[in-house]
């Protein structure tokens, strides 16, 4: 299983358009958001607004099993769905996630999962 976070910044002003994505992916367009994660091979996703110092981030963790798949998908998005998707988080954020493989993802550091297990007592 591939997980990745990303985190994109929120246009100055922008804070209410990234809620109202949020309020809709959670609402009316939960049922369009579940098959399109499902086509897109998404597992798991958490979404997440931070304010920083600088300004506010959207933060979405995702879990996939094919990451490269998920964003080719992600960026030949043509359906109804799709289209809006993209269209409100390039309105909220300036990130154009139809992009594709121009999208800089973040470098990971540290991970930790307690799901992973050893028979070493020690540890």
């Amino acid at each position: 299983m591939k997980q990745i976070c990303l985190a994109l910044p929120v246009l100055m002003g922008r804070t209410g358009h990234a809620r109202r994505l949020m309020q809709e992916l959670e609402g009316p367009r939960r049922p369009e958001r579940d098959r399109f994660a499902r086509r897109l091979g998404i597992h798991k996703a958490a979404w997440y607004l931070a304010g920083t110092p600088l300004g506010e981030l959207l933060i979405g963790y995702l879990e996939m099993d094919d990451l490269n798949r998920a964003a080719a998908l992600l960026s030949g998005s043509h359906g109804d769905f799709g289209r809006w998707f993209n269209a409100s988080v390039l309105d909220a954020t300036g990130v154009d996630l139809s992009a594709g493989e121009q999208i800089p993802l973040p470098e990971l550091f540290c991970s930790w999962d307690d799901t992973v297990r050893t028979n070493d007592v020690n540890r």
